[in-house]
């Protein structure tokens, strides 16, 4: 957010980031612990999942790519 002169859950980080990097959001699979930053980034037309901080992170991680279609 530094780089980008925005900071989550304000939406214009997440067309900031697009601009940027040319990845439209429903191209984008975010993940994040703040449920505010994950409501804001599906409101920006991103596929974004909750990560539970008090759970194993990888097996969460897993289990969303494969629900989005990924292979792991």
């Amino acid at each position: 957010s530094h780089l980008l002169g925005v900071a989550k859950p304000d939406p214009r980080i997440f067309e900031a980031f697009s601009a940027r990097t040319g990845f439209q959001g429903a191209r984008t699979l975010y993940f994040d612990d703040n449920a505010t930053n994950v409501e804001a980034a599906r409101a920006a037309g991103w596929s974004a999942e909750g990560i539970d901080p008090l759970l194993p992170t990888t097996p969460q991680l897993l289990a969303y790519l494969r629900s989005h279609g990924f292979e792991a």
